[in-house]
């Protein structure tokens, strides 16, 4: 199943990579969503995604157009995709490529993805389904070496975060100019630019925050919006590693 998320509009994904034939197919996947809601009753709607080399591997079942309808399922024949295919079948094409060709093809689709996908939250899904696809291609390595060898760089040094950062530091350095034209230029610079680096700092958090959770308790967001400059790049750094708005007052009460 992916993704794991608190979003209550991120559907639940099941992937299923049949390579050879399997008339129970279908009966085994809607036992295994049927599980998986019982157990977990969550929130999210629920797609389902079959793999298949080819469309000769396909085993239809009578209640077929049921269990379609139910899992809210689509069947990729790979070798029926185009040659230049969207990002999203390209991805899909990277769990049948042969292991010697995997790690090129991963790191083509992450350069790629950095720059077709604009939206934080899109990256980041995205990169978290190509390191699992990668995890299972490659089962003797763990995720942190699977990203190493992805050559993912850390969140501060990606454009989104270069972009805000920028925005913050112009906007600092308008503040100081307006307070230097009452107060001295050199002073008026030197309050702008940092004021506008904890501020950009601080609505960057924000917004990852937003991005990773959702709407967050009032109470977090106030105690956010105290954070110094350094703390805020700090939690910039950490929120990746924390699974849940507990987590996140642990470290704010930290």
């Amino acid at each position: 199943m992916f993704p794991q998320s608190d979003n209550p509009n991120h559907p639940i994904i099941l992937i299923e990579a049949q390579m050879q034939p399997d008339a129970e197919l279908y009966y085994r996947i809607l036992n295994e969503l049927t599980t998986y809601l019982r157990q977990y009753q969550p929130i999210n709607p629920w797609r389902v995604i079959v793999l298949y080399p080819k469309r000769s591997i396909e085993r239809v079942v009578p209640q077929f157009e049921q269990i379609i309808s139910f899992c809210n399922l689509s069947r990729f024949y790979l070798n029926e995709l185009p040659d230049r295919a969207s990002l999203g079948q390209e991805i899909l094409k990277l769990i049948v490529i042969p292991e010697s060709e995997a790690q090129t093809k991963a790191q083509n689709l992450l350069q790629q993805a950095q720059q077709e996908l604009s939206e934080p939250l899109q990256l980041e899904n995205f990169i978290e389904l190509l390191v699992e696809i990668i995890t299972r291609i490659f089962p003797q390595l763990s995720i942190d070496e699977v990203r190493r060898m992805l050559e993912l760089v850390p969140f501060t040094q990606t454009r989104f975060y270069r972009e805000l950062r920028q925005e913050g530091l112009e906007q600092g350095l308008e503040q100081g100019l307006e307070q230097g034209l009452e107060q001295g230029l050199e002073q008026g610079l030197e309050q702008g630019l940092e004021q506008g680096r904890q501020e950009e700092a601080r609505s960057l958090v924000m917004q990852l925050i937003s991005y990773r959770f959702g709407e967050i308790p009032s109470a977090i967001q106030t105690q956010v919006k105290q954070l110094n400059l350094e703390q805020a790049e700090s939690l910039a750094k950490a929120l990746f590693d924390l699974t849940s708005v507990e987590d996140l007052q642990s470290w704010l009460e930290q």
